[in-house]
């Protein structure tokens, strides 16, 4: 027996015969926790899931950041060959998409010129409307003039109109002067951007 050994090691009497060490208290069934407790502890596990991949994404960012700056791919002629043709059939990009990309140009995110260029070289239509303006328009809203030079080099269309409340029909050049952006004013009249054309008040 263990406490026998441990008793003769330390010179110390032996107990008595019917000694037994007590049950361990953690061998005992314990009691369920309050069910605020619970509560608090499920809330604790959720947040901490949250912070766990919200950390793995912005790790994630920071590495493609550092990538980036070292490792350029460039596949321009994939998108020049017949598989690009293919690729871009499917429209794989949705509007929404296509609207953040042009503000985080806007916002100078980065690498947002690059994430933009290559929505537009895998298909996106940047003629559709996302609430209710088309690329361009929420190129000239943000005041982004990189984006919208290079919306127009792909083929965005001037003449577009939007379908936003009390701006319906506003074209990019309605926008850049309700903006008060005389640089993509200017830009936008080089490319031959109607400059009569009138919005749905007229």
């Amino acid at each position: 027996m263990l406490v026998n050994v441990v008793c003769r090691d330390l010179g110390i009497p032996l107990p008595p015969a019917d000694f037994s060490l007590p049950q361990a208290s953690f061998e005992k069934e314990s009691p369920p926790p309050p069910p605020r407790v619970t509560a608090t502890l499920t809330g604790l596990s959720e947040v901490i899931e949250t912070t766990l991949q919200s950390l793995k994404k912005e790790a994630h960012s920071k590495l493609d950041q550092i990538l980036s700056e070292y490792y350029k791919i460039d596949l321009s002629p994939l998108f020049a060959s017949k598989v690009g043709n293919v690729i871009r059939s499917f429209q794989a990009v949705d509007t929404e998409t296509l609207r953040q990309a042009v503000w985080a140009c806007a916002n100078a995110e980065p690498e947002g010129m690059d994430d933009l260029r290559l929505l537009l070289r895998v298909g996106a239509n940047f003629n559709a409307l996302a609430k209710g303006k088309a690329a361009l328009l929420n190129a000239v809203c943000a005041g982004s003039l990189p984006a919208v030079e290079m919306l127009i080099e792909e083929g965005a269309s001037l003449q577009r109109g939007g379908e936003v409340e009390y701006f319906e029909g506003f074209t990019a050049l309605h926008h850049a002067c309700f903006e008060v952006r005389p640089d993509i004013v200017r830009f936008l009249i080089l490319r031959r951007a109607h400059v009569n054309t009138k919005d749905k008040i007229g």
